[in-house]
């Protein structure tokens, strides 16, 4: 190379982007050559030419680099540790989740299953009133119930049996919630002429609904069949005025709730 005065100039020196910027992993971008001058200011710099911008070169796709001295790198990954580490963590998290989502089920149900059931109640006041039948609700040993209807009231009195007429007697939340006590709290007209509930049979007395729409007022407490819910429902049934009451009880206000009635009795 020759200059404008006649005096012969050094070659220029050709520098290759790709294989300075391959270490910072910076992908070269230009269009044409282009001459420079180097930082001494005396030496040209000639940049060769490079593909343009967002075309990665052949020589960069198949030349390996080298992130470690010895150890080529031909992109970016996990080693086998890191992956059994992730697959683990995210194990543990799906497993901590769904123990979650079973407890708040569990209480779920219990809460749905003693909605359920104060239905029931409303549901056999009306059905005794509308058929002009005494129905009942009978509690078994294991602290299920059932829901028993009395044939024929004229010919065959006092002689129940399971009520077959409405889905919704037979579809009753026995396998989420069980009675674990009854109490007739102010006995019906029925039965002080001797025709109510007379507390034989089962360990609870049964609770009747009359045709005229009353029921015999009782207070019944209700508990979930798993055993790590200590809850306890209380529901008080006001044969006269047709209403339902509950109270969700913690164990340490069962005891002085147990201790009040205890007292009042």
């Amino acid at each position: 190379m020759t200059s404008r005065a006649g005096q012969r100039q050094p070659p220029a020196r050709v520098v290759d982007v790709s294989r300075c910027c391959r270490s910072t992993g910076i992908l070269p971008v230009c269009s044409t050559a282009v001459s420079a001058v180097s930082l001494t200011g005396i030496l040209p710099v000639q940049i060769a030419q490079q593909p343009r911008a967002g075309r990665p070169c052949d020589s960069w796709a198949r030349r390996p680099c080298y992130s470690r001295p010895g150890r080529p790198c031909y992109g970016a990954g996990f080693t086998l540790f890191e992956l059994i580490l992730s697959i683990s963590l995210l194990v543990l998290l799906g497993g901590l989740l769904s123990m979650h989502y079973i407890l708040l089920s569990q209480r779920d149900k219990f809460d749905e299953s003693v909605a359920h059931f104060e239905a029931v109640l409303r549901l056999a006041r009306a059905e005794a009133s509308s058929t002009g039948k005494r129905l009942r609700m009978e509690f078994l040993d294991d602290g299920a119930f059932k829901i028993t209807g009395e044939l024929e009231p004229l010919t065959d009195p006092n002689n129940f049996q399971d009520y077959q007429k409405a889905h919704w007697a037979q579809d009753l939340p026995c396998q989420w919630i069980k009675v674990s006590a009854c109490r007739i709290t102010a006995p019906t007209l029925a039965t002080v002429l001797g025709t109510g509930a007379t507390g034989q049979g089962p360990a609870m007395p049964p609770i009747l609904f009359y045709p005229d729409g009353s029921s015999d007022s009782a207070t019944l407490e209700i508990v979930s069949r798993d055993a790590g819910d200590a809850r306890t429902v209380v529901i008080d049934v006001d044969g006269v005025n047709s209403t339902i009451t509950r109270r969700m009880l913690l164990p340490s206000e069962l005891e002085e709730y147990h201790k009040a009635v205890g007292t009042a009795q």
